[in-house]
């Protein structure tokens, strides 16, 4: 239940300073700019390499939906937000990066993730934990 309703709220929060949408992605945040921003949002706990660091995964379908959204020659860019989510899958944090930062940063070698919504096994990016910014500060950047 409380799940949620932290999902709800962050709909919630979004509705109050952006104007947003649902569609196959989670959501459309409209930027003061003007700008609209497609948004994949998903709840993680940060896995960590040691070569990598802490780092959370994009799975290859929500990449792809993203690539979509910023190659489209109308000059749009896309958000990708995590509720992070510690080892008691207690709330951490808000993170945040704009998909054109984080195909500069990502693995580009993909990995088997877990499991995805079909029951079968998904294919994941990583994407190092330092290139997020908290959602708070990134926000005023749209």
């Amino acid at each position: 239940m409380s799940d949620l309703f932290w999902f709800e709220y962050a709909r919630y929060y979004f509705q109050i300073d952006y104007l947003l949408s649902n569609n196959d992605l989670d959501m459309y945040v409209i930027g003061a700019s003007g700008s609209a921003y497609p948004v994949e949002l998903k709840s993680k706990k940060a896995a960590d390499s040691q070569t990598l660091g802490k780092w959370f995964g994009i799975d290859m379908g929500p990449f792809a939906k993203l690539a979509f959204f910023t190659a489209n020659g109308m000059n749009t860019d896309a958000l990708y937000i995590v509720e992070e989510l510690g080892d008691n899958n207690q709330f951490i944090q808000w993170l945040a990066i704009r998909y054109t930062e984080l195909v500069k940063v990502c693995s580009w070698v993909g990995q088997s993730g877990g499991t995805g919504m079909t029951g079968g096994t998904s294919s994941t990016y990583k994407v190092p934990k330092a290139a997020f910014l908290p959602l708070i500060d990134l926000l005023p950047l749209l």
